[in-house]
């Protein structure tokens, strides 16, 4: 059978399995093992917000995964070693029941450790009584410590004020929650007040988000990304805030390439994508990370095409075994890199976002490479 070549510019054309083009489901295995350890799933596109930088572009048309298909899903993925499974969506909230019917299966008949990620606008306080006996992590996200800010970035007049009371409830709950911050062009400067009333809340941990070039962000990406000049800026804030407030701030891979100085979010330190996690989409559409939903390029392939088989596209999507690939053989620009692992030449997405190529790496690096003698 004639193997078909997921072909990149200027590295190499991987040989992987035959792609069905009718149903874009793989065929014929040549991966080895390897555990699916960690799944971010939507279970809906809608959301009571519309975020000027949505990744996952809410309220995007189309018919979403059922709580009886994502069950099949989760069945799949525990098959293939799943520890934990993210919620998001969307707004999860948005679909109640669906989203604790979920959070009920997974820890009563899968035994999987579960985290969520919500606006915090729609939680009741029963909400939050539940979340904390059925989710071991949830995130909160703000945008702002302004409700001009905030609501300006959500495009909903009140949801500061609705977003900062539903993270009151889930400390009140002592829950193990964490608030998310996406620096841009519209909050950076108000990010040291954020950080001091999530401090006043009782919220102890925050997470820094990078922007994404995905969804909506893509659409107003240079208008809304930092400069250089302002991330320095902002970097020593964090850490300032960090020492002042005495509160964890993490941040995940794609964010440590812009603010090094911060802690490492525990399973980031270096990029994971398609190699032991995946993200799938409220259509079923799956990609190697939470960063590259939504770009065709990245897609493995959709789940409702195949039968649902998330085990072949996790062991034998051409797209996969490319990213695998390259992590472990970078490009000319980063062989004898000492700290390749801990950067990878960037982000993928990113990097095809400024270059449009796949392969690219950074072209701001000035970290020093080993001697020859020094390569093995």
């Amino acid at each position: 059978m004639k193997r078909e070549a997921f072909k990149v510019p200027g590295i190499i054309n991987l040989s992987g399995n035959v792609l069905n083009r009718k149903t874009n489901c793989l065929q014929e295995e040549i991966a080895p093992e390897r555990r699916l350890e960690h799944i971010d799933i939507e279970i809906t596109k809608k959301c009571n917000l519309f975020c000027l930088h949505c990744s996952a572009r809410s309220d995007s048309p189309g018919r979403e995964l059922s709580l009886k298909e994502i069950k099949i899903i989760l069945d799949n993925a525990s098959s293939l070693g799943m520890k934990n499974v993210g919620f998001t969506g969307g707004e999860p909230l948005v679909r109640r029941n669906k989203l604790f019917a979920l959070l009920k299966y997974c820890k009563h008949t899968l035994n999987s450790k579960t985290h969520l990620h919500t606006n915090g606008t729609l939680l009741k306080s029963k909400d939050a009584a539940m979340m904390t006996r059925l989710v071991d992590r949830i995130t909160v996200t703000l945008f702002g410590s302004k409700p001009e800010t905030h609501d300006g970035v959500t495009s909903v007049k009140g949801s500061l004020k609705a977003a900062e009371e539903g993270l009151r409830k889930l400390v009140r709950q002592s829950a193990n929650v964490r608030t998310f911050v996406v620096p841009m062009k519209p909050n950076y400067r108000e990010i040291p007040q954020i950080l001091k009333k999530v401090h006043e809340i009782g919220c102890r941990k925050i997470r820094i988000l990078t922007l994404s070039p995905t969804g909506r962000a893509r659409i107003h990406f240079e208008n809304l990304s930092l400069d250089s000049n302002d991330v320095k800026w902002l970097n020593g804030e964090l850490i300032k805030a960090r020492n002042e407030l005495d509160i964890d701030i993490d941040a995940g891979f794609c964010t440590q390439q812009y603010y090094s100085g911060l802690g490492i979010l525990e399973g980031h330190q270096s990029c994971l994508a398609a190699e032991n996690r995946v993200h799938i989409d409220a259509f079923g559409e799956v990609f190697p990370c939470t960063a590259s939903s939504g770009l065709q390029l990245f897609s493995a392939g959709n789940l409702r095409k195949c039968a649902f088989n998330l085990s072949d596209i996790w062991k034998f999507s051409p797209v996969f075994q490319f990213i695998r690939f390259f992590h472990s053989n970078p490009p000319n620009k980063c062989r004898g890199c000492a700290i390749y692992q801990r950067c990878m030449g960037g982000c993928r997405v990113m990097m095809h976002y400024k270059y449009g190529d796949i392969t690219a790496a950074k072209s701001n690096c000035n970290t020093p490479k080993l001697f020859p003698a020094q390569l093995s």
